[in-house]
């Protein structure tokens, strides 16, 4: 019984520190500039219909990107400048 806890406890603290790091980490980053999801009783979230968002964010490095975001009127993105065909 004592070599179960020996082996428990330590398992148990590495996933509390774990808990506790992913969780600092969340509160230290940022989030995007825009929101695109909308609360639904059935499904909990949903991509908003109609959205546009026109910004700049940084990469990873620190680089600032044009962000042109749009989605239709079923929520799923736009996507413009591509020559595609859609079915």
């Amino acid at each position: 019984m004592k070599r179960i806890f020996s082996i428990l406890i330590p398992i148990c603290i590495f996933f509390l520190v774990g808990e506790i790091v992913v969780r600092s980490l969340q509160l230290l980053s940022k989030p995007p500039p825009y929101n695109t999801a909308k609360l639904d009783a059935q499904l909990g979230w949903k991509a908003k219909s109609n959205y546009v968002f026109n910004g700049n964010m940084y990469d990873a490095a620190g680089t600032i990107y044009e962000v042109n975001l749009t989605t239709k009127s079923n929520g799923f993105q736009n996507i413009i400048g591509m020559n595609a065909v859609m079915h």
